[in-house]
């Protein structure tokens, strides 16, 4: 590793050029490195893990390169649920993102959710879903919203090698019924994309609108 390191820091810290016609662009490099076998065996486990830390490097200060550690994933986990944040509080509807695994577990609920959930802080939105998707259904459309959303991941596979294969972004879409945190009945209508995340695995990305309002 400090042998790579070296090569590495030499590397990115000095400019590169490209010509392109008659002009000539000067950029930088960066990276991210890994120890293998101690950080991983598996080449699917040491691209993830040198993606996390060339993701970090680029969100520090550029043209540099990190090398992996555990820290590495809280660092890019806060950016990204920074980045979700800052796009999601300028759209016209509900931001939801959930896990494939773990009974669907929230990551993410943008304020507008929350206000269609009728809650008033994350506090009590994740005390009123319990952190899963399922428990802002109504118990009646629980089960068979699970089944359509393991059906059309059954018949997708898996995202990070299918990626081109996946349909449209809008082509999964979906109608049911929520109970809100003051027992409001409310009929959703949303659209889905399944995508592979380095740090989450697989998850859902989630626009939301109440169908009665639209």
């Amino acid at each position: 590793l400090t042998e790579a390191s070296s090569i590495v820091s030499r590397l990115v810290s000095s400019p590169m050029t490209v010509d392109f016609h008659t002009e000539s662009y000067r950029f930088f490099l960066s990276a991210g490195l890994v120890e293998y076998p101690k950080q991983g065996s598996k080449p699917g486990t040491l691209c993830r893990k040198a993606n996390a830390a060339l993701c970090s490097a680029k969100q520090s200060e550029g043209h540099c390169y990190r090398v992996y550690n555990s820290d590495i994933c809280t660092e890019n986990r806060t950016h990204l649920q920074k980045s979700i944040t800052n796009l999601a509080s300028d759209l016209p509807k509900a931001v939801l993102v959930y896990k494939m695994a773990d009974d669907l577990q929230i990551l993410y609920a943008s304020e507008y959710l929350l206000r269609l959930c009728e809650c008033d802080s994350i506090d009590e939105f994740n005390e009123y879903s319990k952190s899963s998707f399922l428990s802002i259904l109504c118990p009646e459309d629980r089960d068979k919203t699970r089944e359509r959303i393991r059906k059309y991941y059954a018949e997708h596979g898996d995202p990070s090698d299918t990626r081109e294969s996946l349909p449209d972004y809008l082509a999964f879409c979906q109608k049911y019924r929520i109970k809100t945190r003051k027992g409001r009945i409310r009929t959703i209508r949303d659209s889905c994309r399944l995508v592979h995340s380095v740090y989450y695995g697989d998850i859902f990305y989630v626009f939301l609108d109440d169908a009665d309002t639209i």
